[in-house]
């Protein structure tokens, strides 16, 4: 009986390396199922919020044009088309206070908003013509200077952000 005393008496109290290596295996497993999650949502909050300042920033030039603070003045193609780096406009600098910039960034290029305006000329049905309800189309994009990269954020949002 004494034998038995002795060797409850020399337990030592913890954890064994087994044990230790199981619960850091777990805590792996977890992590790694958890970091693709993050940043998945963390991407789509980055779109979103892109689309929402995308969408401010449409609104602020649509009100700019209509009270004549923002004047149209055509690109040099003639194709009644405007398009504007928000960023140096000071018209909307101003209306806006702080330029937002684009948060999601997949080609580590430094990235702005650009403002594409179009003039709708108005149709001509049966000799007279017809006034459209919108004078002006506003698009909203994403440019980085490279042409034909320049990406549509608002109005039309679905291909914002995918992967191509």
């Amino acid at each position: 009986m004494s034998f038995f005393r002795n060797l409850l008496k020399k337990k030592k109290k913890g954890f064994t390396l087994i044990e230790l290596i199981i619960v850091i295996a777990i805590i792996a497993v977890l992590v790694g199922l958890a970091i693709p999650r993050f940043l998945t949502i963390q991407r789509n909050s980055k779109i979103k919020t892109d689309i929402a300042n995308g969408k401010t920033i449409c609104n602020a030039v649509a009100i700019l044009i209509a009270e004549d603070k923002l004047s149209f003045t055509e690109d040099k193609s003639g194709a009644n088309e405007m398009t504007i780096k928000v960023k140096d406009n000071s018209s909307i600098k101003n209306y806006l206070q702080t330029i937002p910039e684009p948060k999601l960034d997949n080609n580590k290029k430094k990235k702005y908003f650009k403002v594409r305006i179009t003039k709708n000329v108005d149709k001509i049905e049966n000799n007279n013509t017809v006034n459209q309800e919108k004078p002006y189309d506003i698009k909203v994009l994403v440019s980085n200077d490279t042409p034909n990269e320049d990406i549509e954020v608002y109005p039309k949002s679905e291909d914002y952000g995918k992967v191509k």
